[in-house]
């Protein structure tokens, strides 16, 4: 008997998902040849959340402060499935807020790369994505931003404020209090303040001494200890007397006499400032409101900071008793991170049987976001194709080219949403799928019937006995 050969063939497709926020390269990718919009398309995105970040002005979920105070608002946004480079969302203020912080800033991913750009046009914070968009999928991210308030846009009396932020189509609401100027007087509290000057990395202080009720004989000592970013000098320091005689008006350029004190920079970043006994044995008058003006050097390390933060020590202040006064300031920062995900797969081309052609060459296409399908290179049993990348986002089909008539392909999916299709299978992936994704597709080829073959039936000759005569006898 004599049979036909018969061939059965099987692929195995592995899919490699990359690490999210990786930038890994792809040999093959469909990604160049999609066509990207000329213009940016407003609101393919959103922002998903406001929220008031813990601060010096935000007391129980409210942003709380005077027209000075400022406040730190931390967002999270997302982009769909379908972003591109160019597409664009945004983010308008409440009417009675400002931007305090930098005009525009970065998103950047984990690994550094550039996710998109936020900036303010007025009361707008415009974000716009970058080519990131093009090789991830499901995008997001988050940023903060640095407010405070429009004094055109509030009651300089005080008073609280429902504040709504919008972005394509949602609202975010949070409580804030305008706090108006309080009562004016001529006697002062301890305390501290700062303002910093971002352009020349340069901060000013001024450290106030509780007004004395009587003439005050026990030494004065002011130590600055600075803090954190913070370089104290003595260079340009001035003490004032804002209550001079007759004591009835706050006067803000009365300098004392510089004979009185001393200025000493200390290890730390600080400054020791010592008052000398006047001729009478006095170290202050009566009825005196020192406002001691510092400057200080502010590091980069404070690019990491929310704010600076110092404290100093008064050896003498209200009742005689010593004091530790802290100032903080506010910084003006802004930033922003975002992050996507890849999906890249593979093709592992195994066969089996043993008539399987040791020679033969097999080819997949696929397509993910281009419209056509894309040809991989082809490639012999047991070899593996070079790797093709693409967005997590997208849905990919793949398809076994120029299958023998007759012949069925099967597929079987582990790790992955898998739907057939004609000669192939479509693919989405998982932004927490496994590692590894394995496909593997069988061909089945049918059997050619068996033939039995035709005989001629044997003739065996027949042969004729031979007899003698028989002689009857006589």
């Amino acid at each position: 008997m004599k049979a036909l050969r018969s061939l059965a063939c099987a692929a195995a497709l592995v899919l490699a998902l990359a690490v999210p926020g990786s930038a890994a390269s792809a040999d093959v990718s469909d990604e160049a040849t999609q066509s990207r919009a000329a213009v940016a398309e407003t609101c393919t995105g959103s922002v998903t959340s406001v929220a008031w970040r813990e601060g010096t002005h935000v007391s129980n979920g409210t942003y709380v402060s005077d027209a000075s105070g400022l406040v730190r608002a931390d967002l999270t946004w997302t982009a769909p499935a379908t972003a591109s480079a160019g597409d664009s969302f945004t983010l308008t203020l409440p009417a009675e807020l400002e931007n305090r912080g930098p005009s525009s800033f970065d998103l950047t991913a984990p690994d550094g790369a550039v996710v998109g750009q936020a900036t303010w046009s007025g009361k707008t914070l415009n974000f716009v994505l970058s080519e990131y968009a093009d090789t991830h999928g499901d995008i997001t991210g988050s940023a903060w931003v640095t407010l405070g308030w429009d004094r055109s846009q509030v009651d300089e009396a005080g008073g609280s404020y429902a504040l709504t932020f919008n972005s394509c189509g949602q609202s975010f609401q949070l409580p804030g209090t305008y706090v108006g100027p309080g009562p004016t007087g001529v006697n002062q509290a301890s305390g501290k303040t700062g303002v910093y000057d971002v352009d020349i990395s340069s901060s000013r202080w001024s450290v106030y001494v509780g007004t004395t009720t009587q003439d005050v004989y026990e030494p004065l000592v002011i130590e600055d200890l600075g803090g954190e970013g913070l370089t104290l000098t003595c260079e340009g320091a001035k003490i004032y007397d804002r209550t001079p005689y007759p004591h009835t008006a706050v006067v803000y350029d009365n300098e004392i006499d510089s004979n009185r004190w001393s200025c000493t920079e200390t290890a730390g970043g600080g400054v020791r400032i010592v008052f000398s006994p006047m001729a009478d044995g006095r170290y202050q008058p009566a009825h005196e409101s020192l406002q001691i003006d510092l400057r200080a050097d502010v590091g980069p390390e404070v690019a990491d900071l929310d704010e600076l933060v110092n404290t100093a020590t008064i050896s003498v202040a209200e009742d005689g008793e010593p004091a530790t006064v802290v100032g903080r300031v506010e910084l003006p920062n802004a930033g922003g991170t975002g992050s996507g995900h890849r999906a890249s797969f593979t093709i592992e081309k195994v066969t089996t049987g043993t008539a399987a052609p040791t020679d033969a060459s097999y080819q997949f296409s696929y397509k993910c976001l281009s419209a056509d399908f894309i040809d991989m290179p082809a490639i012999q049993a047991g070899q593996t194709t070079t790797p093709v990348t693409t967005k997590s986002s997208a849905t990919c089909q793949i398809v076994e080219k120029d299958l023998p008539e007759d012949v069925s392909v099967s597929y079987e999916v582990d790790g992955a949403t898998a739907t057939p299709i004609e000669n192939g299978v479509s693919l989405t992936f998982p932004i927490d799928a496994a590692a590894t994704v394995k496909i593997v597709a069988t061909n089945a080829f049918p059997d050619e019937p068996i033939v039995e073959p035709t005989t001629e039936p044997t003739v065996e000759p027949t042969t004729e006995p031979t007899t003698e005569p028989t002689v009857e006898p006589t």
